[in-house]
């Protein structure tokens, strides 16, 4: 582990205690307040992934379109909870930030699927027209869950199988000990974002939907750290494989 991994790790073992207590803590006004400050600061989990596309070859000569893809995601996130917090142009919001999270999602399959070569113009497209739909139609319901919900669950199962079966395989040229961990904040990242999501809460019993209501923010910022710290142990543990690396000097 070099020195930007244990540093994530003791974030997401201190971040995940001090969320503990203040969840128990039976203050909704502190859950409101610390909520709001940590959804909009735990954005600065991206950092991490951004060192890595600075420091390794492969990504950083053929990953340009991820990071532009990981731009617009954290655009549309902080803008989206900025506009949640001040209750200002929400809805107008929330249909760029679901589909970017979904985009940044399906572009993270996209790299792990073949790591051997640079992703095709048509996986572009693919996800791309994916984004789209999920810009179009995400807020529309099927079965009593929201259709972005659909899509990030189905994508959410297929990355946590991929990096689950890789985990358990050896492959050369992969770190298995990143996607363990990965194969964790997976889990880790799902569970918080069931949890903030505004059609289960729906569909619980009015006491608990307040309550979850009230943590909105805490849960969803636990979202931020789990999901983004996945993305970079995931990305980090295919960084290795030796076909990138010796495109990346060619």
């Amino acid at each position: 582990m070099d020195t930007v991994d244990k540093a994530i790790a003791w974030i997401l073992l201190l971040f995940t205690a001090v969320s503990i207590v203040l969840l128990v803590i039976p203050l909704p006004t502190v859950h409101e307040i610390t909520g709001d400050i940590f959804v909009i600061l735990t954005h600065a989990m991206i950092i991490p992934v951004c060192i890595l596309f600075c420091k390794d070859p492969w990504y950083k000569k053929n990953g340009q379109w991820y990071i532009a893809i990981l731009s617009n995601s954290l655009a549309a996130s902080v803008l989206y909870h900025v506009c949640k917090i001040a209750d200002v142009l929400q809805r107008e919001t929330t249909h760029w930030d679901i589909s970017s999270q979904n985009l940044l999602l399906l572009a993270t399959l996209l790299i792990l699927v073949d790591v051997d070569n640079v992703p095709s113009p048509l996986g572009y497209i693919s996800i791309s027209m994916c984004a789209i739909f999920v810009a179009s139609f995400g807020e529309a319901t099927l079965f009593g869950l929201k259709i972005f919900e659909w899509v990030a669950g189905i994508i959410f199962i297929v990355l946590f199988g991929y990096v689950f079966k890789r985990s358990c395989s050896a492959v050369p040229g992969r770190n298995n000990s990143y996607l363990y961990v990965a194969s964790c904040l997976v889990v880790a990242a799902g569970v918080t974002f069931v949890l903030s999501a505004s059609t289960i809460k729906g569909s619980l019993h009015e006491d608990v939907t307040k309550s979850l209501d009230d943590k909105y923010g805490l849960i969803h910022s636990m979202w931020h750290v789990y999901a983004y710290s996945m993305l970079y142990f995931t990305l980090k543990a295919i960084g290795v494989h030796p076909g990138r690396r010796a495109r990346a000097t060619t």
